[in-house]
């Protein structure tokens, strides 16, 4: 009798762990899921791009339409194309769109994504922008630095007369960079750092920083294959030129920290002010002040430069608007003497240039999101830890 109840036990127990996944399979609702072209194993789809991957991910979507679904090895990369799916997530479902993917530079240069920009959303997350938006960004701030950013910009025009005069070509490009970058020193370091003025080239460490987070990086998509990025030495120079970013960096707080300033000249005074007022509720260490630093260079260098240039480029190639901008400038400015910002606010045309350079040059083609939780869009089910890629290139 005993072997015949053990028998029946053990038949029942093969018969529910082989029966349990059969049954699971058939309660459980299939999700539906965007369109998605077809995808080669372990790569997925990444053979379908090319060396511009927002012109080959626009001719996709032309096919499969405003919500695309792709595979990049293991990661599922939903592409977005639609003005009304872009307001669901930046609106409707912001606080789940909130954070950004991490990479393999994001990890090293910003420590894992500890930063205001590649943060967790959270209240650590939200203090840190806190910092960023009401002590460093205010109008207040932004307004006594105007002396300091007119400064610059007639360095930049005085370089462009001399040019002129002397009837030599320019690199815009580099004259832009320079100018974004120098503003950008004195505002956050107190002054300039470049080779010219005899230090380190800033400049240069910068924006060789930025290229590596668009870079594309094995072990972000397919783990199995990350001694790929080993290999080819990538790793290692990503490391070295961090290395060099935070000595600099944490050089010019130390050289802040010394001179102990009374009232606040530039953003390491200001943080360190902050630093120490014991009644802030969030506390951060010299880490975390460095981390706002590279925010500040990676967000407002290269990118303001790269807006300006392409701006510029539109303008040449629409010879009727620069004649209307022109006069516009003119008619503001007194005895042909350099405009100040307030005049600068009062010039409707160049505000709607300005516009049109961002709406048809965004300084990102692609926004990344990565929601934390499972959502609904357009009536397709999306996966938490989904890669989101709004395409602003060609939204409008």
């Amino acid at each position: 009798m005993e072997m015949i109840l053990i028998s029946l036990c053990l038949t029942t127990l093969l018969a529910f762990l082989f029966l349990k996944p059969l049954l699971k399979r058939i309660t459980t609702t299939k999700p539906k899921l965007p369109p998605s072209p077809w995808r080669l194993p372990v790569i997925g789809n990444l053979h379908q791009l090319g060396p511009n991957p927002h012109r080959y991910l626009h001719s996709l979507s032309l096919r499969y339409g405003p919500l695309m679904l792709l595979h990049f090895g293991r990661v599922p990369v939903l592409v977005v194309s639609c003005p009304d799916v872009t307001n669901d997530i930046m609106k409707t479902h912001d606080l789940k769109f909130a954070n950004r993917p991490k990479s393999k530079a994001i990890n090293i240069f910003m420590e894992g994504g500890r930063d205001i920009i590649f943060g967790p959303y959270g209240e650590d997350w939200k203090s840190m922008k806190s910092l960023g938006v009401v002590h460093l960004l205010n109008n207040k701030m932004v307004r006594s630095f105007e002396n300091l950013r007119e400064e610059e910009i007639k360095v930049m025009t005085e370089k462009l007369e001399e040019a002129s005069s002397s009837s030599s070509s320019v690199n815009l490009s580099k004259l832009l960079m320079t100018l974004t970058n120098d503003i950008i020193c004195r505002i956050t370091l107190g002054r300039k750092y470049n080779e010219e003025e005899g230090g380190i080239d800033i400049k240069n460490l910068v924006m060789t920083s930025s290229e590596f987070f668009g870079k594309f990086f094995f072990g972000d998509f397919i783990p199995s294959l990350a001694w790929i990025d080993w290999i080819s030495g990538i790793d290692d120079k990503m490391k070295d030129i961090n290395n060099k970013l935070d000595c600099f960096l944490d050089s010019m707080v130390q050289e802040h920290v010394d001179a102990d300033h009374k009232e606040p000249s530039d953003f390491i005074d200001m943080l360190l002010l902050i630093q120490k007022d014991k009644t802030k509720r969030f506390k951060f260490d010299r880490s975390d002040l460095i981390l706002i630093l590279k925010d500040m260079f990676f967000s407002g260098t290269a990118t303001t430069a790269s807006q300006l240039e392409w701006t510029m480029t539109e303008l040449m190639r629409h010879p009727e608007c620069m004649k209307k901008l022109q006069d516009e400038i003119n008619s503001f400015s007194t005895h042909n003497l350099n405009v100040t910002e307030k005049e600068v606010e009062k010039m409707n045309y160049l505000h709607c240039v300005i516009k049109e350079g961002l709406r048809l040059h965004p300084s990102g083609p692609l926004l990344f999101r990565l929601p934390s939780e499972d959502v609904q869009l357009k009536g397709y089910d999306i996966s938490a830890g989904t890669h989101v890629n709004v395409f602003f290139f060609f939204l409008f």
